[in-house]
C-alpha cells in the first residue's frame, strides 16, 4: 500500500521530484516550477509524492471541483518504472475521489507523431486502469490532446469550470471535434 506526502521543501525527494518534472514531460506542456509550488498552496490543488514504505516512487498534480478531479501531472520515478506504482497512484486517486469523476489529458495518439509508440502506450495504461476516451479533444498551446476520464457520465463544461478556477480565469480551453477514427 502507498503512503501520500504532500510535496514541500522540505521533503527529502523535493529536487529530485522537480527533476522528474522537467525530464517527464515536454517542456511546452511544463508550467513555470514557481507557479507549480505557487499553485499547490491553492485549496483544491494537491500535489502529493507517493511512496512504497520509504521508497519514493512518484508524484501527482491534483485540481479538484465539486464534479471532477483533474490529473494535471503524473509521474513515476524513472529507476521505480514497470513495477506498478502507476497504476496504484492512479488507483488511489480513484479511491480517494470516488464520490467524482476524475479526468486527464493525454498528446493525442496519431501515427503522424514521431513518438507514436509512446502516445499509444500512454493511452493503453490508462485504459488499462479505468479510464476512457471521452470523445473530446483540446489544443492547448499548440499541442493536441485527447481528454480521457474514468466515469461514463462525463460533462466537458465540468472540466472547463477546472481551468478556469485554476487558471484564475485567464485561461480556458474549446473542445475540438474528434476525427473519426
Amino acid at each position: 500500500m502507498l503512503t501520500v506526502k504532500q510535496i514541500t521543501r522540505q521533503l527529502p525527494e523535493y529536487d529530485k521530484i522537480f527533476d522528474i518534472y522537467k525530464h517527464s514531460f515536454p517542456k511546452e506542456e511544463q508550467m513555470p516550477v514557481w507557479l507549480l509550488r505557487l499553485f499547490s498552496r491553492r485549496k483544491r490543488v494537491e500535489f502529493l509524492a507517493f511512496y512504497n514504505e520509504d521508497v519514493f516512487c512518484g508524484f501527482t498534480y491534483l485540481v479538484q471541483s465539486e464534479k471532477l478531479t483533474f490529473v494535471f501531472y503524473l509521474a513515476t520515478d524513472p529507476d521505480q518504472r514497470s513495477q506498478g506504482y502507476g497504476s496504484q497512484i492512479v488507483a488511489w486517486i480513484q479511491e480517494k475521489y470516488q464520490d467524482r469523476g476524475v479526468v486527464l489529458t493525454i498528446e493525442t495518439v496519431d501515427p503522424a507523431f514521431d513518438n507514436y509508440e509512446q502516445r499509444l502506450r500512454r493511452q493503453q495504461f490508462y485504459f488499462s486502469n479505468q479510464f476512457r476516451d471521452t470523445g473530446y479533444q483540446v489544443r492547448e498551446y499548440g499541442v493536441l490532446y485527447d481528454v480521457l476520464a474514468d466515469t461514463p457520465n462525463f460533462v466537458f463544461s465540468d472540466y472547463q469550470e477546472i481551468l478556469t478556477y485554476f487558471s484564475f480565469g485567464f485561461y480556458s480551453v474549446k473542445p475540438e471535434k474528434k476525427e473519426d477514427e
